[in-house]
């Protein structure tokens, strides 16, 4: 095992983690997108590859980025399709390359049906499907736990987000969505809890409940009357005082950085 020590930080480049969370039409496959641009134009070598789970991104970049040359799009139709578009991606990434993730909800939709279809044969719809009017006893909400769980967790953290996390150095972008109006919360979790209280806000991102953790960034996107905006939850270390960002998502990691730079400067 090798160890970080001082004589390594000069040569050190700190990676972007960033997780974008967002009500549907918030703005997120365009961030993503603005981000290739920003890509194309400052670092032109650097490539973005992403796995997009509802195929959205093809018909923004028609749209919209006609003129992006800078884009690999895998188009998984469930998980084993994302994790072999992950390992296809894998080797071929520098440390200036961006692998975009769209979207975490559905990643994690999926591993459950992969549970689901171990413990009883049917993906999770049609197992909820089936329980309608019937009590737990008739039909347990989880058919034997260990297993599924075992499933779920070995198809999206094993051989999905520990890559991310662990097996890559190059730079993440990943999107996920959340419940502007939950309702009350009698069945958050205790994890849930903790996630939404990390943050700061009633914000709780649709995925795996230490999502938040994974990643260093946090950044929430969304509409109004104006626009597109970005709110920034959390930044692993670029926080200032523990004040959150918030700016025009006009051009998305361009006016992220600015705003990093003007939170460090400005008292």
């Amino acid at each position: 095992m090798y160890a970080f020590t001082h004589s390594d930080l000069e040569a050190y480049q700190p990676r972007e983690y960033i997780l974008l969370v967002g009500a549907s039409s918030g703005g997120k496959t365009h961030s993503i997108l603005k981000t290739a641009q920003y890509l194309q134009r400052y670092a032109p070598q650097a490539r973005m590859y992403i796995i997009d789970t509802h195929d959205g991104i093809r018909k923004l970049w028609k749209g919209r980025f006609p003129d992006l040359s800078n884009l690999e799009v895998y188009l998984p139709q469930d998980m084993d399709g994302v994790v072999s578009a992950l390992h296809s991606i894998v080797p071929h990434v520098s440390s200036q390359d961006w692998i975009a993730a769209e979207s975490i909800s559905q990643t994690w939709d999926w591993s459950q049906d992969l549970g689901y279809l171990a413990v009883s044969g049917m993906r999770k719809s049609a197992y909820m499907d089936r329980r309608t009017g019937k009590s737990l006893k008739e039909m347990p909400l989880i058919v034997n736990p260990d297993l599924f769980w075992q499933v779920v967790k070995n198809a999206h953290d094993r051989n999905f987000m520990d890559v991310l996390t662990n097996e890559v150095r190059c730079n993440i972008i990943l999107s996920t969505t959340y419940n502007p109006n939950p309702g009350p919360r009698a069945r958050e979790s205790r994890r849930m809890e903790e996630a939404r209280l990390l943050l700061g806000t009633n914000v709780n991102p649709d995925g795996p409940p230490r999502l938040v953790y994974s990643v260093d960034t946090v950044i929430l996107a969304g509409k109004d009357g104006q626009g597109w905006y970005s709110e920034v939850l959390k930044d692993r270390g670029e926080e200032v005082d523990g004040r959150n960002i918030k700016f025009k998502a006009t051009d998305f990691y361009m006016n992220l950085i600015a705003e990093r730079i003007m939170a460090r400067t400005i008292p």
